[in-house]
């Protein structure tokens, strides 16, 4: 859901802290240094305000942000910025006016003006600073510019800024405070002016206020308050993040439509894994558009109450209809995509519900995935009966203010109000069955509301403040009812409303510890792995709509399922470094005693079997579960981590290879991310886009090929993971453009003419592209470059194979003076999905690149027939008019000779789809229309020629001839100079 400018972060809720309604924690990047180039000013979003803190209000424009100056008295009463925000503290003190060297004197010439009046001045002393009028919802970022004038004083000064939600001790304590070095040293006639850092932070209002506090170390000390908490320049910036009901990626749930491309187009070219396991899903009973949706002969009632007697028929045809899903758009088919239709149609009047626990309800995720695929691929389902299927699952109606009490108490309800608050009185399995439906259901409904409901509930964070709130707590617990070595349990009494939002087990942080063990892991190990497994499900939800919970809190989802394989698959396989099996104790620091959320548990040992039933030993039953591919494609595909990270996953893997072979199976439909080597199975770390809507959500989609890219379309990767080193390299922060897509650090500008491109190209860089090869065969390779320098260089590669070597781009006297060049011909290409990847070196601009099927005549491998094949005309062909060549033949003497050449430019090239056709009547490739070149040229090989030189009838009597054509081609176009 997030838009491709965004970097959300996770707001941890800690226990024994207390969260302000109106504060959301913000998250603090490293500093950076303060340089000349002025690259360090952050131009994220759009601008809110910007201060200077010059009492003489000078301005200081940096990477095109206008510092304003400030008094402290401004500062205080509070500074207006833009959509009714305002910026003020309680600073008491400040140093202004321009001392840069106390009592010295002014330093050297300062070699960056702008630079020097942000930090010649600043308000020092600690202070709270208090954000008004911020919209709920946004996502804001923050920088704090900071450099104590003070010369000789102290070194290794440090302000530090609280998260906003804790004090500065507890920043420290939590390991959330932001860090920024102060310089004290003089400035030197090499450094005229004095070092500082800058910090940014970024956090999503809960509210419409937001405060943090600085104070200042001493001596780079952990004390605090005996240093200086100086800011010499600050600014405010906004991404709105909550635009409407439009802003989810859609097909989004599991699959982005360009995951669905890459099932289909492997499959169809025949490459494992993806062939092997769609012949085994294609052969599943449940995946037959011939498949019998027969419910209602059962029990008329099955199809209005979702029953413990109809639940397993729901989840059932649910299934059926993923499947179908599957197939349709993978073969085609529209009897498949019709027999899921059927299934909504069957069910779109349920209206009861009296399963009991949300557990039940959260089983159904699948028919939802179903729909979504359904709605956006398939244009047959009707839209009056689509949106029957849609009300059902919110039955009696969605609502994010009001609670149907009533129908609730009554049953007369379905699904979202079975689930919308987890279930915080069991263990964390069953709330997160519940998150996952609600988060499912939310974008199929195009509902962020719904979709961030279960999104921030696992990440820790507070409702959003147009939705209803989070159970409170803590919970309510008496007598203990059952002790055994593995665990305690006690009563549930009920729950205190002392605590709004409470968090229960299905937060994340508490469902898995920093340790990796998850809250059931005394109770047994199949619930267990069915609650991390779930989590990371729902983190590809997630993923798809471009927020990271793969990557909370440093990738807990990933620790606990490395925690589950070891404890698990070491009880079945020696390794070298782990021969016995692992036994994670509370004596060795390995396991953690724990009472979890709901009060009714605490931890006490990892249990091998199922509660106090030790007859019943179950460890090592799932470790052939298909839990393997969606979780390795991201952390291990996606996202490069070092493989020490995964190592038990991929040892899980492996063993699954060995014991059940190289296709992932279905396993446990409500559980288990199934066919994973079919729908998960990746070839590159980002998702081809053929562009960005209204609202900046990237339009997934293949990139077919043959076909032209545009460069500015390079593979996507959800901002708050980062793509630097993995769909891109940059080596500079941000997109230093300024134009078309915030998602990278990529710099994407645009010219005059609207023309958007690859631009501030540096050394190393480069660019990846997913494509799709319908066949297999030879292709030429080509870009269109720019460039005022010599010396830079573009090489392309397909999985990782070099392609075209280095090729030196040539100087075209501009950055936007356009040119097309080859970089191969006759390369050849394997059908299937591929990553494409450019690298660059060296100063130049990329517009796109192509890769198309050889062109007769396209002698210079361009893609194009254009005025540079004219030398390589008769170059490379000689006078030879044997075999094919014959066909270049253009005078019909029998002979390719140079008559042939410049028949080529005025037929051949006007009449390709390339550049060229802005040349038409250079007949000799001069780059100019004149008198003495093209149209004695025309003459001269034409003659007085018949229609059969149609192309050159300019005046359309049915012949070229002088008096006609020629002095015609000069009346029309006179002696200009063509244009790029």
């Amino acid at each position: 859901m997030r838009m491709i400018c965004v970097s959300c972060l996770a707001v941890a809720m800690l226990s024994g802290v207390s969260i302000d309604a109106n504060a959301s924690q913000i998250t603090w990047e490293t500093a950076v240094p303060i340089d000349d180039a002025g690259a360090f000013v952050n131009r994220l979003g759009s601008l809110v305000a910007a201060i200077n803190s010059d009492t003489a209000g000078d301005d200081a424009i940096i990477n095109g942000v206008n510092f304003s100056g400030i008094s402290l008295e401004s500062w205080n009463s509070g500074v207006s910025g833009a959509g009714g925000v305002t910026i003020s503290s309680n600073a008491t003190e400040g140093n202004f006016g321009s001392t840069f060297v106390q009592g010295g004197g002014p330093p050297p010439t300062i070699t960056d003006s702008a630079i020097n009046n942000l930090i010649s001045s600043g308000i020092w002393d600690s202070q709270t600073v208090t954000l008004a009028g911020l919209t709920p919802g946004d996502t804001y970022i923050i920088q704090v510019i900071g450099n104590d004038s003070r010369n000789g004083r102290h070194e290794d000064f440090v302000t530090l800024l609280s998260d906003g939600v804790n004090d500065i001790a507890a920043s420290l304590a939590n390991g959330t405070v932001g860090q920024n070095p102060l310089s004290n040293s003089a400035p030197t006639d090499g450094d005229p002016r004095l070092p500082g850092n800058a910090i940014i932070g970024t956090f999503i209002a809960d509210g419409t206020t937001q405060t943090f506090d600085l104070s200042g170390t001493r001596d780079g000390g952990a004390s605090f308050d005996n240093g200086r908490a100086q800011i010499n320049g600050f600014q405010l910036r906004t991404i709105p993040v909550f635009t409407g009901l439009d802003e989810l990626v859609h097909p989004g749930i599991s699959h982005k439509r360009s995951d669905l491309d890459r099932m289909k187009y492997m499959v169809e070219a025949g490459i494992e894994p993806w062939l092997s396991t769609f012949n085994r899903l294609r052969t599943n009973s449940r995946a037959q558009h011939t498949y019998s949706v027969n419910v209602v002969n059962q029990d008329p009632s099955f199809v209005i109450e979702y029953s413990d007697a109809s639940d397993g028929w729901f989840i059932n045809d649910g299934t059926a209809a993923y499947y179908n899903a599957l197939m349709w758009y993978i073969t085609e088919d529209t009897r498949h995509a019709e027999k899921a239709i059927e299934i909504f149609n069957t069910y779109k009047g349920l209206r009861r519900n009296s399963t009991g626990i949300p557990l039940r309800s959260g089983r159904i995720w699948r028919i939802i995935e179903a729909a979504e695929i359904i709605k956006h691929t398939y244009d047959g389902w009707d839209p009056g009966d689509m949106q029957e299927f849609a009300d059902m699952l919110v039955f009696p109606g969605y609502s994010a203010t009001t609670v149907p009490t009533q129908a609730i108490q009554n049953d007369d309800f379905t699904f979202y109000w079975h689930i919308y608050n987890g279930d915080p009185a069991r263990h964390g399995n069953q709330g997160l069955f519940a998150m996952r439906t609600m988060m499912a259901m939310g974008i199929f409904l195009d509902n962020p509301v719904m979709y961030d409901r279960a999104l921030r509930y696992l990440r820790g964070q507070i409702h959003r403040p147009d939705d209803l709130a989070y159970p409170s707590g803590p919970p309510i617990n008496n007598n203990e009812i059952t002790s055994c070595e593995f665990f305690d349990e006690f009563t549930q009494n009920g729950f205190s409303n002392a605590i709004p939002d409470y968090g229960y087990n299905e937060v994340i942080s508490n469902y898995i510890f920093d340790n990796g063990q998850n809250q059931e892991s005394s109770r047994d190990q199949a619930h267990g792995m069915g609650g991390v497994g779930t989590i990371n499900v729902m983190a590809e939800m997630a993923w798809n709509q471009g927020d990271d919970l793969y990557g909370h809190l440093d990738n807990r989802p990933l620790l606990g399922l490395e925690f589950y394989v070891r404890y698990n698959l070491s009880f079945a396989v020696p390794f070298i470094d782990q021969p016995l099996p692992w036994e994670p104790t509370v004596e060795s620091g390995e396991y953690i005693v724990r009472r979890d959320r709901s009060g009714r548990w605490r931890s006490r040992l990892i249990n091998p079997a199922v509660n106090c039933d030790q007859n019943n030993n179950t460890r090592g039953n799932d470790n052939l579960s298909p839990i393997y591919e969606m979780t390795l494609g991201h952390y291990r595909d996606r996202m490069g981590l070092p493989s020490d990270d995964y190592k038990w996953l991929q040892r899980g893997q492996d063993y699954y290879h060995q014991e059940v072979g190289f296709v992932e199976t279905e396993g446990v439909v409500t559980d288990h991310p199934v066919f994973g080597s079919l729908t998960f199975h990746r070839v590159s770390p980002g998702d081809p886009v053929s562009g960005f809507d209204s609202n900046g959500l990237p339009q997934f989609a293949m990139h077919m090929m043959p076909g032209t890219i545009e460069a500015e379309n390079f593979d996507h990767f959800p901002a708050e993971a980062g793509g630097q080193g993995r769909t891109y390299r940059d080596t500079t922060p941000g997109n230093e453009g300024g134009a078309y897509r915030f998602d990278s650090d990529v710099d994407v500008e645009e010219n005059a003419e609207g023309d958007v491109y690859i631009g501030l190209i540096g050394d190393g860089e480069f660019l990846t592209y997913t494509v799709h090869v319908p066949e297999t065969g030879n292709y030429t390779i080509g870009a269109r470059v720019g460039t005022q320098v010599d010396g830079a260089i573009i090489k392309l590669s397909v999985d990782g194979v070099d392609k075209t070597g280095e090729v030196p781009v040539p100087n075209t006297g501009g950055v936007t003076n356009w040119t097309n060049m080859a970089l191969a011909s006759n390369t050849q290409l394997t059908e299937g999905v591929h990553q494409v990847r450019i690298d660059m070196l060296g100063a130049f601009t990329l517009d796109r690149f192509t890769i198309a099927a050889p062109v007769p005549g396209d002698f210079n491998g361009d893609g194009l027939l254009n005025c540079g094949d004219l030398d390589l005309y008769v170059g490379n062909i000689g006078e030879d008019a044997v075999g094919p060549l014959a066909a270049l033949d253009l005078g019909g003497n029998g002979t390719v000779d140079r008559a042939d050449a410049s028949l080529y430019v005025l037929f051949v090239v006007p009449t390709s789809n390339g550049q060229i056709g802005t040349f038409l009547g250079d007949l000799n490739c001069d780059g100019r229309v004149d008198v003495l070149g093209d149209a004695f040229a025309l003459v001269a090989h034409l003659g007085n020629a018949t229609t059969r030189y149609s192309d050159g009838d300019i005046d359309f009597d049915g012949n070229v001839s002088v008096l006609g054509d020629a002095f015609v081609l000069i009346g029309n176009l006179g002696q200009s100079n063509l244009p790029n």
